[in-house]
This record gives C-alpha cells, sequence and structure tokens, in this order.
C-alpha cells in the first residue's frame, strides 16, 4: 500500500523528481510480484495481479 502512495505521490508532485519516485515504487512493486510468485507458485494469480499494472506503468514510461 505505501508503494502504490508512493506512485501516486510522485505523479501528483509532477517533474523529473516526482516522475522518478513514482518509477522506482513502480519497480519496487513489480520486483515484489516477482519476488512471490519466485517464492510460492500457488501465489501466481496475486503476483500477477501485483506486478502487471507497475510493470505496464514502466514500459508505457519508457516507450513514451
Amino acid at each position: 500500500m505505501f508503494l502504490a502512495l508512493g506512485a501516486l505521490g510522485g505523479l501528483i508532485a509532477g517533474g523529473d523528481r516526482g516522475h522518478a519516485i513514482a518509477l522506482f515504487a513502480c519497480a519496487c512493486m513489480a520486483g515484489a510480484g516477482v519476488v512471490l510468485v519466485a517464492s510460492d507458485r500457488r501465489m501466481t494469480r496475486p503476483a500477477a495481479l501485483q506486478a502487471v499494472p507497475p510493470i505496464v506503468a514502466l514500459v508505457l514510461a519508457a516507450v513514451l
């Protein structure tokens, strides 16, 4: 929850620093999803729910 608030707060703050905070929070959420599925394969669906939106945000930030 704190990482989601960090991503949202970074977007609200704006500017280069705000975007860097938002991207860092997204990268941490994506990493947490990877760790979750690596620790227990039965957690694939919760890990996908946790990791896919931040991964999409990171890809969009890289492309745009």
